[in-house]
């Protein structure tokens, strides 16, 4: 229900907006007697102020919000991170990861605390398209024991784009 909700409160800002783009067409006549300068910085101001509206409606970002702080992992990757045999995570997409270059903690789904972290880098690849080193730097054996492992939680589909988030573990 939160999804019909959220996708009609979206839907209904897009109409809202649309409104206002179809009154402007109606004062645009009213427009011409500012003259061409004047005319130009309005409808400039108006057109993007529509846009940043239009980007808001459908960013999955509520108002105000930055990028994640936290990145959440499972407990096996978590002792993989801290023994600093981790420097890569991969994680489902929708999983929500702090921008390039930012700190971020390492929790737990329970909320501990698994360490301190740089984001280097986040990128995505189908989850079959994963090599060998990638599975060693996320902390596994090789991609075999990777794959069993992910066979075993449940989430192995080699057609799913997966996200990879590098990571440099840091102090506190």
């Amino acid at each position: 229900m939160g999804r019909w909700r959220e996708a009609a409160v979206r839907y209904g800002l897009l109409f809202l907006i649309a409104m206002v783009l179809v009154a402007g067409f109606w004062f645009h006549a009213e427009f011409y007697q500012v003259g061409l300068g004047p005319l130009l910085l309005i409808g400039s101001l108006a057109v993007v102020l529509i846009v940043a509206a239009v980007r808001l409606a459908f960013s999955r970002r509520p108002v105000g919000a930055r990028g994640a702080k936290e990145i959440q992992v499972d407990p096996r990757a978590g002792e993989r991170l801290r023994s600093g045999g981790m420097t890569l995570l991969i994680c489902p997409v929708p999983t929500l990861t702090p921008p390039s270059g930012s700190l971020a903690r390492a929790v737990y789904a329970h909320g501990g605390v698994a360490g301190h972290v740089r984001v280097q880098r986040t990128y995505r690849m189908l989850a079959g398209d994963l090599t060998e080193r990638e599975a060693q730097e996320a902390g596994h054996r090789g991609l075999a024991a990777f794959i069993q492992e992910a066979k075993g939680a449940g989430r192995w589909d080699p057609d799913e784009i997966v996200s990879l988030v590098q990571l440099e573990p840091v102090g506190e």
